[in-house]
């Protein structure tokens, strides 16, 4: 919901509770990889840049560990 209605930050805060309350690995890599995509948007990149490769360590084999380290690579570079 609230990166529907971009507000980022909200959206960001959202999806790393998910991440770090449930021990689903498939749901938590993906909320990261979200959180990340939220926290891009606010400019946040060594901030996304660390959740996206915290889902290539922890999350290797889940479904969004492919598109997390594809959105890292998409990464401005970071000041």
């Amino acid at each position: 919901c609230r990166q529907a209605q971009q507000r980022w930050q909200e959206a960001a805060d959202a999806y790393q509770l998910c991440a770090y309350t449930y021990d689903y690995p498939e749901l938590n890599a993906q909320s990261l990889v979200d959180a990340a995509a939220s926290l891009a948007q606010l400019k946040k990149t060594p901030d996304a840049a660390k959740l996206l490769a915290q889902v290539g360590k922890e999350y290797a084999s889940t479904k969004a560990a492919p598109l997390a380290a594809e959105q890292l690579l998409k990464l401005p570079p970071s000041p």
